[in-house]
C-alpha cells in the first residue's frame, strides 16, 4: 500500500524501497540502506542522491561519508494540498479570462474540432466513427500483415466489412500495394467500393467522410490517430485525393478502374 502511494508521486520501485528503508532506520549511509533493500550500494548511492535533488531526502557529509535522512512523510500530503491550491488558482484565472477571450474571437472564426486516439481501441474507435453514417467515403489505406494488430484486423473482418456492406453510398479507396490490401480489394463488389493500388509505401492512412478527415497509423508499434472536423481541411484533402486517384488510374494493374470516375462534385 505504501509503495503504491509513493508511485503516485513518481517514485520508482527502487526509490520507494530506499525511502521506506530510510524511514525505518532514520539517518544512515547508503551502505546500510543497501543492506536493508538488497539493492547494490552504487545504485543505492545514486538513488539517494536523486531523492535528495527531489527534496525527498536530505544529505550531509560526515567524515567523507554521505549520510541520508528521509523527509517527514507529511511532505507528500503537503505537496498534494499545494498542487491542489495551485490548480484551483489556475482554474479560477482561466474562468475569469474565459469571457474576455471569447469576446476577442471573431464571430466568423471556425475552430476545427480535433479528437486524438491511441492504441488498438483508439484506431477501432476511428473506424467506428467512419461507420456512424451511410455516407460517401474516400481514403488512402496502408495495412500490412508484417506488423498488423490482430485485434484491429479482426474488427475489420468481422464488424467493419459487415456494416460497410450494408451502406448504399459507395467509397473510393487507394491502397498501398501489398498482400493484405490485395485481399481487401477482392471485397470491392461486396462493399460497393472502387479501389486502386499504388506501389508507394505510405505509413499513415486517411479517411475523408462528411466534414471530417481521419489520419491514423495501423502499425502495432505506433497505434495513433486523429479525427479533425473542419470543412476547409476536408475540401483540401478531397482535392489531394482527386489528384492522387487520377494518377493512380494510370498505373499498371489498375486498368479495371480506368473508366471509373469520382463523383461530379469533386471534378467540377
Amino acid at each position: 500500500m505504501i509503495k503504491s502511494a509513493l508511485r503516485l508521486f513518481g517514485l520508482s520501485d527502487k526509490e520507494a524501497d530506499i525511502y521506506m528503508a530510510s524511514l525505518s532506520v532514520g539517518t544512515a549511509p547508503a551502505s546500510i540502506l543497501s543492506q536493508r533493500t538488497k539493492i547494490p550500494r552504487s545504485t543505492t548511492q545514486y538513488t539517494c542522491q536523486q531523492l535528495v535533488k527531489r527534496g525527498i531526502m536530505t544529505m550531509v557529509d560526515k567524515d567523507n561519508t554521505f549520510i541520508y535522512t528521509p523527509v517527514d512523510p507529511e511532505k507528500f500530503l503537503y505537496d498534494v494540498q499545494r498542487d491542489k491550491k495551485l490548480l484551483q488558482m489556475k482554474e479560477d484565472q482561466i474562468n475569469r479570462a474565459m469571457g474576455a477571450m471569447r469576446n476577442m474571437m471573431s464571430s466568423h472564426a471556425v475552430l476545427p474540432k480535433v479528437k486524438f486516439f491511441q492504441g488498438e481501441d483508439g484506431i477501432i474507435n476511428i473506424l467506428k466513427d467512419v461507420l456512424k453514417k451511410d455516407q460517401l467515403l474516400f481514403g488512402m489505406v496502408n495495412a500490412s500483415q508484417v506488423n498488423a494488430s490482430e485485434k484491429i484486423v479482426s474488427f475489420v473482418k468481422k464488424e467493419y466489412v459487415t456494416k460497410r456492406s450494408r451502406f448504399k453510398n459507395p467509397s473510393w479507396i487507394i491502397f498501398a500495394d501489398n498482400v493484405m490490401t490485395r485481399d481487401y480489394q477482392k471485397l470491392d463488389s461486396q462493399l460497393n467500393r472502387n479501389s486502386l493500388v499504388i506501389p508507394e509505401h505510405f505509413n499513415t492512412s486517411c479517411h475523408i467522410y462528411g466534414n471530417k478527415v481521419a489520419f491514423f497509423n495501423q502499425d502495432k508499434d505506433d497505434l495513433s490517430g486523429v479525427i479533425i472536423e473542419n470543412n476547409q481541411l476536408q475540401k483540401t484533402q478531397l482535392l489531394l485525393f482527386r489528384h492522387t486517384w487520377e494518377s493512380a488510374k494510370k498505373i499498371s494493374g489498375n486498368e479495371i478502374y480506368k473508366d471509373v470516375n469520382l463523383p461530379k462534385f469533386m471534378t467540377s
